[in-house]
């Protein structure tokens, strides 16, 4: 773990490493990371992904049944009490009996994402 000397003229430039072995540049007392936004695909993201796909293969699946008939079968037995909960216990109350409808794709999303995590 390196240290950043602030102390200095303006025009001199100290290279540094940060926590993460990233190299700093400190011109002017002000450190900077020379690659700023991180892009790298770590364990997370692929497990964010993998979960953003299965929910989207789930809801699909789901979304084509009950199109055929409005009874749910399979997975949607089990998660259908959960979307009720959803809009009965917190969208209703929290966004109104009128509005609630807008914003159940959106918490319905939200919920079954962190669920899953």
């Amino acid at each position: 773990e390196g240290t950043i000397n602030f102390g200095g003229h303006h025009a001199e430039e100290i290279h540094e490493e940060d926590a993460f072995g990233e190299n700093l540049v400190v011109d002017d007392a002000h450190p900077t990371n020379e690659k700023p936004l991180d892009f790298s695909i770590t364990k997370n993201v692929v497990f964010i992904m993998a979960v953003a796909l299965l929910m989207f293969l789930v809801f699909r699946s789901m979304a084509k049944r009950y199109q055929k008939s409005t009874m749910p079968r399979g997975l949607g037995r089990f998660l259908e009490p959960l979307v009720l909960f959803v809009r009965d216990e917190i969208a209703v109350p929290n966004i109104g009996e009128h509005k609630h409808k807008k914003y159940m794709s959106y918490l319905l999303t939200v919920f079954f994402f962190v669920w899953v995590i």
